[in-house]
């Protein structure tokens, strides 16, 4: 009986273990099989486009600002308080040449100008005094020296006489008396017209102290109104009536609207670009100006390049005038603007998009519907194009399409 229980413990776990192995090896045999599939070769579809090649001139965009060639810093010539202001000198406001902008209480300055005019009168009728009395002074001597010539020859006459004894000596003095008068005359006239000479040039001199008098206060006069030197739009302004003004005030500053023109950097490569083409001064460009959804153009010419180049990019500031700019554009200064400038012309190159140019020196061509790899040039940048100059001709298919796997030897399929 014990016997019989231990076979029925050790037995019928084997049995079990049995049983499970031989329904494993039915299933397994009867497991249904599944034929393997043929290996394939992954087909990549892939957009093209055929090159062309030609002369090509890129054109170079560059970020820039429009600043104001010409600035005035407009200040009062003299002092005094303001009486009128112009109604267009005012924020922003348009303003032209010669325009007056602010006048200045002219009562002091206008009774100056009568006072040298009264000083300049008297001064006058002082030189036609003089004048006056040189010329009686000059005939008076011509009548002197006619008498005096009369007593030298009477006095000639006498002293023979006493030689020969037909006078007497008083007679002969009474002569010479005479005669030296006359002389004396003759001097006296001279020494006068001499000191009558000498006061009319000191009135002459000083009646052109008196003209230069004269001038100043007529300039100043004139300046008790401020004008515009030019066309253009006020700010800053500062200007009030009854306010008193000196020279050292400033009322405002007015910008010069036909002497915009845009300041913008060229990196060092551009810059090298574009001295490639020569003549970098003069050269035209076009000012782009986007205002929200409209976009203005301006017609520019590079006017200057900068004084310095900079150390750390190589890089310099070129300057671009914008003629045509009037005080009715919109543009100011301050706006931010694009310049598009016509780089220099490269012979027999490809234009090709940016995107089919791999590590800068790689394009890839389908060649009998494989990739093939051609290596080029990066000649130059075209907006978001590329001209590229190497292993390519006329026809080749170059890849567009960019994916990780790309290289050599790929098949690929084109739509």
């Amino acid at each position: 009986m014990v016997r019989s229980s231990r076979l029925l413990t050790f037995g019928l776990p084997l049995l079990i273990l049995a049983l499970a192995a031989a329904f494993a090896l039915f299933l397994k045999a009867t497991k249904p099989q599944v034929a393997a599939k043929p290996a394939t070769e992954t087909v990549w579809p892939v957009s093209v486009m055929p090159v062309q090649l030609g002369d090509r001139r890129p054109v170079v965009i560059l970020e820039g600002q429009v600043v104001a060639a010409r600035i005035a810093e407009l200040r009062p010539l003299v002092a005094g308080p303001i009486v009128a202001v112009a109604p267009n000198f005012r924020e922003a406001g348009q303003v032209a040449a010669g325009e007056m902008l602010v006048a200045v209480d002219a009562f002091n300055y206008e009774a100056a100008l009568r006072e040298r005019e009264a000083e300049i009168a008297e001064n006058r009728a002082r030189i036609a005094e003089l004048e006056a009395d040189l010329e009686v002074d000059r005939r008076q001597l011509v009548r002197d020296e006619e008498q005096n010539a009369l007593s030298q020859a009477e006095l000639k006459r006498r002293e023979a006489l006493r030689r020969a004894g037909t006078i007497s000596d008083k007679a002969l003095d009474d002569a010479r008396i005479v005669a030296s008068e006359r002389q004396q005359r003759v001097l006296a006239r001279q020494q006068s017209i001499a000191r009558t000479t000498a006061r009319l040039e000191q009135a002459k001199a000083a009646g052109e102290r008196l003209s230069s008098a004269l001038d100043r206060a007529g300039r100043s006069l004139a300046d008790t109104k401020l004008t515009a030197p030019f066309a253009g739009f006020a700010y800053d302004v500062d200007a009030a009536i009854g306010k008193q003004v000196g020279g050292n005030d400033r009322l405002g500053r007015l910008v010069d609207a036909s002497s915009l023109e845009v300041r913008f950097h060229a990196p060092d490569e551009v810059f090298g670009q574009l001295l490639k083409g020569g003549g970098l001064i003069g050269s035209p460009a076009e000012v782009v100006w986007r205002v929200g959804s409209e976009s203005y153009r301006f017609a520019a010419r590079i006017d200057r390049i900068g004084t310095r180049i900079e150390a750390a990019s190589g890089g310099v500031d070129l300057y671009a005038a914008l003629p045509g700019i009037n005080v009715e554009t919109p543009l100011r200064p301050g706006a931010f603007v694009t310049v598009e400038l016509a780089g220099p012309v490269y012979r027999q190159v490809a234009k090709l998009p940016l995107r089919s140019l791999h590590e800068n020196s790689r394009v890839y061509v389908v060649k009998e519907s494989r990739l093939e790899a051609r290596e080029v040039e990066l000649v130059a940048r075209d907006q978001s194009d590329v001209l590229l100059r190497g292993q390519l001709a006329d026809g080749d298919p170059v890849v567009l399409t960019r994916f990780p796997e790309i290289g050599p030897g790929l098949k690929v399929a084109l739509p």
